[in-house]
């Protein structure tokens, strides 16, 4: 650190000037353990599980999740017969009733305990009757992990909460946390790079706070020697801590924590058995070290003779065994570019910074890593293992994976401006064959891209006069099954969430987008405004009809309920929720359950969560 902070003086960096402590006293010692606070009893003590050795049951996921079996942080969870809703910092628990129509409000408890802590609550997993809450508070650089229970009446007990010292972990696109056959996988990022040398190496610490109220002391979420050094040059260091956290009938959580050193741009990933850490160089690390960047980006353009800014994406196991990696190249466009099989990683690339052409030329490669190169000593793919594809020219290119392709989104081929922005292709690459890719026109800006059975769905807007929908067919030649419009409506969300699907065995189904009449100027969340929900019927050879919609009466609220925490919802707050036969929309605070006639999502009830909310519970209850 002291080496990077004199080559970042060198280079004029603005941290480079941190060379006092920044007030930060939580400085980790090669120790398994922090001195407590003599004046606190039992400062130290910390509640622990137990392990089982059995594996928990999961609960039927209503998450439009990127794999199955895991699990992502949500805003809404079903435990049993009963909707969870995490909002405001608060849990809200709905009973769905054993037939349709039977809405019944529960219970309501707050997940912080200080309203002045400035928390943001994103992020709810359920395992068992347990319920993990994320959050992370500004105030305190703390990353909270909340730990309740739900009774078989639909009732919340707080249990306890941990608190880990972190950078902000939010992501506009991905979640932190996910969970896996009982395991909570939760992703939090320190960078070194904004501490003073005098503030010693700053590993990650935890505490719990327990039912009385008191906070235990702090202590590491791991040793040095579960630390790995950088595989990569770099001068904004961070430590990139994955903890795998089991969850079962005791109070609490224990974490194995891992800490990968390298630079800040990473992007986060799960499997049913890894967590995957994808760790880039960007163009800054570029200036910095070589202060040659405008002739990098030069030979960038000249196509594949060149040498890429180095990568490294890393692979933890989730039950237990070695973590391995392999040296790469290029960057994730998000957590959707990677895809792990029992042969290994695949993974869509951009094959150099942005900042070179700015976000309207990204060359593209797909690389496909076998199972047995990720190692201790990690080898380095050769240039011959990355596939050219297609570059996109879209500011935020949409990609997912299917069982045999890879998909997303490109600028279609233009003759005016206008259409420059406006018109999209699907880019369809065939994993078997990869240099063997097609382009599908769909003639609309695609802004959003989704799995539906064997094929795609594909959202987004022409010239602002509604909302464009089109299923994509995919196979020896992909193409364009059906289209659907809905004038004057815009989707409101763009996480991958705010879509939802039920999909039968023989591809029919259903899907859900929240909407809204006003063009969005922030699409992936309305904050506080409330959304409609339109949903979609795939039938035969994937053609679509508009099913109807669920609409939000968006009206004034006159109960008293007030929100202290948490008040803007940067992960959306409408979601499409299918469960069995039953739909349910959730738009802001209410919920609104509908069924289908005739082809039609029709309305059958409705609750508001404020409104008919008791008031909320201290924790001691």
């Amino acid at each position: 650190m002291e080496q990077v902070h004199e080559l970042a003086d060198e280079q004029g960096l603005w941290w480079a000037s941190l060379r006092l402590s920044t007030g930060s006293t939580l400085v980790a010692q090669n120790a398994s353990d922090v001195e407590c606070n003599p004046d606190e009893e039992d400062c130290g003590s910390l509640h622990e599980i137990v392990l089982t050795g059995s594996r928990v049951s999961p609960p039927q996921s209503i998450t439009n999740n990127q794999e199955a079996g895991v699990d992502e942080g949500d805003i809404v969870k079903l435990y049993k017969n009963f909707l969870i809703v995490l909002q405001d910092g608060r849990l809200f628990s709905v009973d769905l009733g054993e037939d349709v129509s039977e809405l019944r409000f529960v219970d309501r408890i707050n997940v912080y305990t200080f309203a002045d802590d400035d928390t943001w609550y994103d992020e709810l997993l359920i395992s068992d009757n347990k319920l993990v809450v994320t959050g992370y508070s500004y105030g305190n650089d703390n990353t909270e992990i909340s730990v309740l229970e739900i009774d078989d009446v639909g009732r919340f007990t707080w249990l306890t909460t941990y608190f880990i010292t972190s950078q902000d972990y939010y992501s506009s696109h991905n979640y932190a946390t996910r969970m896996v056959d009982g395991q909570l996988v939760i992703y939090t990022p320190m960078y070194l790079f904004e501490y003073g040398v005098d503030d010693g190496i700053v590993f990650p610490l935890y505490r719990q706070r327990t039912r009385d109220g008191r906070d235990s002391a702090w202590r590491p979420l791991f040793s040095a020697t579960d630390v790995f050094r950088p595989l990569q040059n770099t001068l904004q260091p961070a430590v990139h801590t994955i903890s795998v956290c089991p969850i079962t009938e005791t109070d609490g959580l224990m974490c194995r924590s891992t800490g990968l050193v390298g630079p800040a741009h990473r992007e986060f990933y799960v499997s049913e058995k890894h967590a995957y850490v994808w760790n880039a160089q960007d163009l800054y690390e570029l200036w910095d070290l070589d202060d040659n960047w405008s002739g990098y980006c030069d030979s960038a353009s000249l196509g594949d003779d060149y040498e890429p800014l180095t990568a490294a994406v890393y692979r933890i196991p989730l039950f237990g065994g070695e973590t391995t990696a392999v040296k790469t190249a290029g960057v994730p466009l998000d957590q959707f570019s990677l895809d792990a099989r029992d042969s290994g990683l695949h993974a869509l690339l951009t094959w150099e910074p942005s900042s070179c052409f700015g976000y309207d030329h990204l060359p593209m490669k797909y690389v496909h890593v076998n199972a047995d190169e990720f190692a201790r000593t990690p080898p380095t793919l050769g240039a011959e293992r990355y596939t050219s594809l297609p570059a996109t020219r879209r500011y935020e290119p949409q990609n997912r994976f299917t069982d045999r392709y890879a998909a997303y989104s490109d600028t279609a081929d233009y003759e005016s401006g206008d259409q420059y922005w406006e018109l999209s292709d699907i880019i369809v690459v065939p994993l078997a064959n990869p240099s063997q890719s097609s382009r599908v026109p769909v003639g609309f800006g695609v802004e959003r891209l989704e799995v539906f059975g064997g094929g795609l769905v594909a959202t987004g807007t022409l010239y602002d006069d509604g909302l464009y929908l089109s299923t994509i067919a995919l196979g020896a030649q992909p193409l364009v099954a059906d289209r659907e419009f809905l004038p004057g409506y815009f989707e409101s969300e763009g996480r991958s969430h705010a879509f939802n699907l039920q999909v039968d065995e023989d591809g029919r189904g259903l899907f859900g987008v929240p909407v809204t009449v006003e063009i969005p100027y922030m699409r992936w969340t309305r904050m506080r405004d409330n959304s409609d929900l339109a949903f979609f019927s795939v039938g035969e050879n994937m053609l679509i009809d508009n099913a109807g919609m669920l609409t939000s009466t968006a009206e004034p609220d006159d109960s008293g309920y007030e929100c202290e925490v948490s008040c803007y919802d940067w992960y959306g707050n409408a979601r499409p929720i299918f469960i069995g036969e039953r739909i349910i929309a959730l738009s802001g605070s209410e919920v609104i359950e509908g069924a289908l006639y005739n082809g039609q999502v029709v309305e059958l009830a409705r609750l508001s969560l404020v409104s008919e909310a008791p008031e909320s519970r201290e924790r001691s209850d």
